[in-house]
This record gives structure tokens, C-alpha cells and sequence, in this order.
């Protein structure tokens, strides 16, 4: 997933039509998707379900470096800042944990856990895996999840896979809206 986070925003942002993207996309999905069946051989159900989420998160990728184009910021800062945001919402369990403190933090831990990727590919393959965040590294030195601050993963992809896609429709929605306003004058 992170290194689709570098892939997608340079490889959409290369493309003009959101067909094209669209083809960009789908083939980064296909690609990741087609990996992990065949080295996991993981059971339909699975692949279907991480298929969502890496589906989703490339969409949403996608429509966050669409849109940021469509507001006059270039290809290649639009590109840019879309890895930069991509990166750090894989990374925030590790980055923003330490400043999440207060009667809030709890809460705002849950709502961000039922929409990362991670999170919700962790619960795709939490029979095969177990839980991230128990292994030495994570607990020792990279975050305070399930130590100070609990969470749960979520039940199901479904919240994930709306939310992002959800982003991705609407940030590649906009140009062809855009184009049909344009148009119309």
C-alpha cells in the first residue's frame, strides 16, 4: 500500500482523461490484487474484501491529486502533495498517536482506525496475521496503539471503502464537470 501511495498521484497525474486514470487505477488495483492472491493464496472471500481496500485507497489517491489539480496547483505539486497525504495517512498509528492525548484522543483514535486501509486490511487478514502492533518493533518503538491508547479494528471494510471512494468520485468527478461547465459558455 505505500508503495502504491508513490505510484498512483505521478502515474494519474500523467494522464488527462479520467479514463485514463480510471485505466490507471484499476491496473495498480489489479496489480496489487493479483500479488497477493497468488503468493498468499488467500481464499476468495479475502481477496475480494482487500481487493475493496486497495481499490478504494487508489480511487482515493487518485480524486486527492484530481482535485488538488483542479483547484490550479499543477501536475507535479498536485502529484507531490498527494504522496505526502497518502503517506501520512498510512503512517499516522505511528506519527500521531504520541500528540493524541486528552478526553478526545480515545475517540478520534476510533474514527481514524474505521477509515485507514491498513487497519482495515489488518482485519481482512487478521487470521493469518494477528495484530501489527504486537510484534517487538511496533510495540517497543513505533506507537502507543493497544498500549495507551486502545483500538479495535474495524468489523468490516465497508466504512473504508465509502469514505474513500467517495473521495476518489468526487476529486475525479470534478473535471469532467468542470469540462461540461466549460462547455456550456
Amino acid at each position: 500500500m505505500l508503495l502504491v501511495t508513490f505510484l498512483v498521484p505521478p502515474l494519474v497525474m500523467g494522464e488527462d482523461s479520467n479514463l485514463g486514470r480510471l485505466i490507471v487505477c484499476l491496473s495498480l488495483s489489479a496489480g496489487i490484487c493479483a500479488v497477493w492472491i497468488a503468493v498468499a493464496n488467500i481464499p476468495a472471500q479475502q481477496a475480494f474484501r482487500s481487493a475493496a481496500v486497495a481499490g478504494a485507497y487508489v480511487l482515493a489517491l487518485a480524486g486527492v491529486a484530481s482535485l488538488l489539480q483542479w483547484l490550479r496547483l499543477g501536475k507535479i505539486f498536485s502529484a507531490g502533495a498527494t504522496v505526502l497525504l497518502g503517506a501520512l495517512w498510512l503512517t499516522w498509528p505511528v506519527w500521531l498517536c504520541a500528540w493524541l492525548t486528552g478526553p478526545h484522543a480515545q475517540a478520534t483514535v476510533e474514527r481514524l482506525t474505521a477509515a485507514h486501509p491498513l487497519m482495515a486490511m489488518n482485519a481482512v487478514f487478521f487470521s493469518r496475521f494477528n495484530f501489527w502492533d504486537r510484534f517487538p518493533l511496533a510495540y517497543q518503538q513505533l506507537t502507543i496503539l493497544n498500549q495507551d491508547l486502545l483500538y479495535s479494528l474495524p468489523p468490516s471494510v465497508a466504512p473504508m471503502v465509502k469514505i474513500h471512494g467517495g473521495i476518489g468520485a468526487v476529486g475525479l468527478s470534478l473535471k469532467a464537470v468542470a469540462r461540461s461547465v466549460a462547455g456550456n459558455r
